[in-house]
């Protein structure tokens, strides 16, 4: 996959780091841009900054072939993270039923509450909620990646692009999506094997014509097709359907931003180690920004331009000190 100066001294791919320090970076400045902004240029522009579902891209690309057993495989990936979930969720939910924010009814909170082993009963729980998930799903899908063919692989992931017209045509028209033609397609699940795709062919890997037709086909289907699509979504009232993960737009426009960081072949050592030690946090990190932003910055009122920067400056510091703390837990949990 490219050059050797992509793989630091542990083995990682420096590419797969800048992925996933790419998308917390926008996942963090997002959410602190639309906590003091009711204004649409944010939702618009989280269309294209990258999302959560690069994570995905990228288990994709790090897991597949699963391995070894099924169990095994669950064990150890459930072990990394599962007591930071537990301990995150009830602090979250006992956030919302002390403050009141988000502002939420009491039928629906305790709904939320009684159906927490199928969704998450705070907003930013569905990342992990997805992801456990799309774990439990791997040891299924990975005998056909194994070995599935590179067109039969294109074939899933443009029939998985095709399903994400499913919500904006559900929008305007009076269907169930899951009824359609290629709903068995729609799902996180193609995240992972467009991850996987790209993965084995890297755009560093492909002629600069192949290159340049990955640009544009992706970006034509993201930005003008996205783009046009977007600009008539307030008179049909399916606006908020284009933000979401599982919706062409964003979905175009995270295999254009994977495929373009599959491109990275060298990097300095500085900022390998940078980008490594922010990969290696990220899910801390997403776990603790959204308490520092809602619950700690803006309640404080502090300016608006410095809810970003403040979340970094909180955040980093107390995810290192939090992955620390858990370490002893997850590497028993996980056998080690």
């Amino acid at each position: 996959m490219g050059n050797n100066d992509t793989h630091n001294a542990t083995g990682r791919v420096f590419w797969i780091d800048a992925v996933r320090a790419f998308a917390m970076l926008a996942i963090v400045w997002s959410h602190a841009a639309g906590a003091v902004s009711d204004c649409n240029v944010t939702p618009a522009l989280g269309m294209y900054l990258g999302s959560a579902s690069l994570f995905f891209m990228t288990s994709g690309a790090l897991i597949f072939p699963v391995r070894p057993s099924a169990g095994t495989f669950l064990r150890r990936r459930l072990a990394s993270y599962l007591p930071q979930w537990v301990v995150f969720t009830v602090a979250y939910v006992a956030l919302m039923s002390i403050t009141g924010i988000p502002a939420i009814d009491d039928y629906r909170f305790t709904n939320l509450l009684k159906f927490a082993p199928l969704l998450s009963p705070w907003e930013g729980g569905w990342f992990l909620y997805s992801l456990t998930g799309l774990y439990l799903f791997a040891p299924v899908l990975s005998p056909w990646l194994a070995t599935a063919s590179r067109r039969g692989l294109q074939c899933f992931v443009a029939l998985w692009l095709v399903a994400g017209f499913l919500p904006v045509i559900g929008g305007v028209a009076d269907i169930v999506p899951g009824e359609s033609l290629v709903a068995p397609f729609a799902g996180f699940a193609g995240y992972m094997v467009a991850g996987y795709y790209l993965s084995r062919r890297p755009l560093s890997q492909r002629t600069a014509r192949q290159r340049a037709l990955f640009i544009i086909l992706w970006g034509a289907v993201a930005f003008v097709l996205g783009g046009a699509v977007y600009a008539n979504a307030a008179q049909w009232g399916y606006e908020r359907v284009l933000y979401h993960d599982l919706t062409f737009a964003t979905m175009a426009a995270n295999m254009l931003i994977f495929g373009l960081f599959t491109l990275i072949d060298t990097a300095p050592a500085w900022l390998r180690t940078a980008v490594t030690w922010f990969s290696r946090h990220s899910l801390t990190i997403y776990l603790w920004h959204l308490l520092i932003i809602r619950y700690v910055l803006v309640p404080s009122e502090v300016s608006p331009a410095l809810i970003f920067p403040l979340t970094l400056v909180a955040v980093l510091p107390l995810s290192a000190l939090t992955d620390k703390a858990f370490a002893p837990l997850n590497r028993r949990l996980r056998g080690a």
